[in-house]
């Protein structure tokens, strides 16, 4: 599924209007940080489109009801090592099971995924660094940065080997890369941006930073909204919050 200009404008619309309408107190009032914030967030949940491999997986054992049941089952087992790393709170952790997943799967997907699939997919994959890369100049994510460096490497290798006729190299290379990509996701992100808004609040404490009441009160309130927003999947939430808590600390 691409992401199309007129589905993003409006999650856009969408996403600007919840904290407007949440009534929350601690809810920055400047538009130019609303719009950013809203942004970031309706463009990170535009990720829900991305193809993964799961998605690969099934569209390939749907359109062939001649596949092997023994590459049936090697497919399923990938599925179930990348069900496992979504579950894995552990972002490296999970990168590893994502890679067990990719490198099981790849081989017996070669032949599904001709010239003309491999290449759609890699046209999805650039479609959304190109959006979260335009995101990312709002603010830095330096893991999330390299993990689009990452896939856009990737999949320019995946090219290349398309071409100098390695086509088994080139659908592992996209794989990998559609891989790397869920590190750009709502999930890690809202995760990332969290935990950069607690550490930073911790460092200004040890250091004996000091913020007026009403702004110490509201960077507590942010920062444990970002985290439990964060237990409860709540990713639009916990990225809007952790946010607003990075720009009130920034501004101190």
């Amino acid at each position: 599924m691409t992401i199309s200009g007129h589905w993003f404008r409006v999650a856009l619309l969408a996403t600007i209007a919840l904290p407007l309408l949440s009534g929350c107190e601690d809810t920055v009032t400047d538009p130019e940080e609303v719009m950013v914030a809203s942004e970031a967030a309706a463009v990170l949940r535009s990720a829900a489109d991305l193809p993964t491999l799961p998605d690969v997986i099934g569209n390939v054992l749907a359109d062939s009801a001649s596949v092997p049941a023994s590459v049936r089952y090697t497919l399923h087992s990938a599925d179930e090592l990348w069900a496992r790393a979504a579950a894995e709170n552990d972002l490296v952790r999970a990168a590893r099971w994502r890679d067990r997943a990719v490198s099981l799967a790849a081989p017996h997907l070669t032949a599904s995924l001709d010239s003309a699939r491999l290449t759609a997919l890699r046209h999805q994959l650039r479609g959304w660094i190109d959006v979260a890369s335009g995101m990312l100049k709002h603010f830095r994510l330096p893991e999330v940065e390299q993990a689009l460096d990452d896939a856009a490497g990737l999949l320019a290798r995946s090219e290349v080997a398309e071409v100098r006729g390695e086509h088994a190299a080139a659908v592992w290379l996209a794989l990998s890369a559609q891989s790397r990509l869920v590190d750009s996701t709502p999930r890690v992100v809202a995760r990332r941006m969290s935990d950069m808004a607690l550490e930073r609040y911790r460092a200004d404490e040890a250091r004996g930073v000091t913020l007026d009441e009403r702004t110490q009160q509201r960077v507590e309130r942010l920062v444990s909204g970002a985290r439990e927003a964060l237990d409860r999947q709540d990713y639009l939430r916990a990225i809007q919050r952790a946010y607003y808590a990075n720009q009130l600390l920034e501004e101190r």
